[in-house]
């Protein structure tokens, strides 16, 4: 009987910008690889607890109508890395966990977790930690926490930031 143990890796060729499972055996063939697709479908099934996925053009219709801001604002916070998004199927997608109150303002929580993220995940990694549970958190993911707990959110992102720049 092979052992399996579970590894994240990106390969060389790969441009999604999506880690990839994979399965290995103690002889480092794969076994299984986990698609783009089915991490996606994944964190959808992750992600519906806590508001689920919304396309970019959803979330700037639903800022407008809410708090009066644009499609600028919406950009301006992607690009000053103060929101959650991934691109999948040509769409850009939001967790919506990371909006609170009715004006949809983003937590400061995750902007604080995002700092901590800079340059050592990618955005598709990011929304995948947000998605999986966390032993840190007691088995709950980090979007599950936000709300109750956002200090433990924050010490558990250190805590793997730490672990993967090591």
């Amino acid at each position: 009987m092979q052992t399996l143990s579970t590894t994240a890796l990106r390969p060389s060729g790969d441009v999604s910008g999506a880690p990839l499972v994979c399965l290995r055996s103690t002889n480092e063939r794969p076994v299984r690889t986990a698609t783009p697709d089915e991490q996606f479908i994944d964190m959808l099934g992750a992600f519906r607890r806590t508001g689920g996925l919304a396309r970019g053009h959803e979330v700037a219709s639903l800022l407008y109508t809410r708090a009066g801001l644009n499609v600028s604002t919406l950009a301006r916070w992607m690009v000053e890395g103060e929101v959650v998004y991934l691109e999948w199927q040509h769409d850009t997608w939001f967790p919506m966990f990371q909006f609170s109150g009715q004006d949809l303002l983003t937590r400061r929580c995750v902007r604080q977790v995002l700092k901590e993220f800079d340059g050592v995940l990618d955005r598709w990694e990011i929304a995948q930690w947000f998605a999986c549970p966390s032993a840190t958190l007691g088995l709950r993911s980090p979007a599950d926490d936000m709300a109750r707990n956002p200090d433990r959110v924050l010490e558990a992102a250190r805590s793997f930031r730490y672990a993967v720049d090591a």
